[in-house]
C-alpha cells in the first residue's frame, strides 16, 4: 500500500458504515445480483470437471435463506479407486440427478468483503476514486462467479472422493476447502488492496494532489 495508513480514527468509522452499507444491499439484493450470473456459473462448472453435465443452475428459497442450486449428472461411467460410479440413468441406475443447494449470501462474501474495503479506504481525489472501482470490477467478478462452481464441484465429488480415493489428491477438493478455510477472504482482501494501491501509483497527477 502506497503511503501510510489513514488513521484508524478514520477509518474504522468508514469501514463500519460502508460495511453496513453494502452487507445490506447484498442481503435485500441476493437474487438480483446472482440471478445474472447463473448462465456463467454453469458454463464454468461444466470446464471445470468435463466428467459432470450441468443440468440446471437456479435460484430458489429454501426457508428463509435464498439459495443457488448447482442440478448434474455424470457424462460417461468414472473409475475412481478402481470402482466404476455410473450417472443416474445409465443402464441400470435409476433415472435423476445430483443436487448441490449453496446459500446464496456465501456466494457473495468475498466479493463484498472486497467491495467494502475499495470504498471504505479514504481516498485522495476523485479520479483516484474512480480508477481504483475501475480497478477492483473484474477481480470481483471473478470472486462472484468462481466460488460457487468450485463449491459444488467439491459437494458432489466429495463423499466419492472420501469412499473411494481418500488418500488420493485432488485439486479441485483442495482448492475449494481453500476456499472455504479462509483463502477466499484472503483473496478479496489482496484485491481490493492492489486495486487500491495500483489505483493509487496510476492515477493522473492532478488526482494525487
Amino acid at each position: 500500500m502506497p503511503g501510510q495508513l489513514p488513521p484508524l480514527r478514520e477509518l474504522a468509522p468508514r469501514v463500519l458504515l460502508v460495511g453496513a452499507a453494502v452487507i445490506w444491499l447484498a442481503h435485500a439484493c441476493q437474487s438480483t445480483l446472482l440471478r445474472p450470473l447463473l448462465p456463467a456459473m454453469s458454463q464454468i462448472l461444466s470446464r471445470l470437471d468435463p466428467d459432470l453435465k450441468v443440468l440446471s443452475v437456479v435460484a430458489g428459497q429454501e426457508g428463509p435463506n435464498r439459495t443457488v442450486t448447482f442440478e448434474v449428472n455424470l457424462r460417461h461411467p468414472v473409475v475412481i479407486g478402481g470402482r466404476t460410479v455410473y450417472p443416474y440413468g445409465w443402464g441400470a441406475m435409476p433415472a435423476g440427478s445430483l443436487e448441490v443447494n449453496l446459500d446464496a449470501a456465501g456466494l457473495l462474501e468475498y466479493a463484498a468483503l472486497s467491495l467494502i474495503v475499495v470504498l471504505a479506504w479514504p481516498p485522495r481525489a476523485l479520479r483516484e476514486f474512480l480508477l481504483r472501482l475501475a480497478l477492483a470490477l473484474p477481480p470481483s467478478i471473478l470472486l462472484l462467479l468462481v466460488p460457487g462452481p468450485s463449491t459444488a464441484l467439491s459437494l458432489v465429488w466429495g463423499p466419492f472422493h472420501q469412499a473411494l480415493a481418500s488418500e488420493a489428491v485432488w485439486p479441485s477438493l483442495a482448492w475449494s476447502r481453500f476456499l472455504s478455510g479462509g483463502g477466499g477472504l484472503a483473496l478479496a482482501l489482496v484485491s481490493a488492496i492492489s486495486s487500491i494501491g495500483l489505483a493509487a501509483r496510476t492515477a493522473p497527477p492532478e488526482a494525487r494532489r
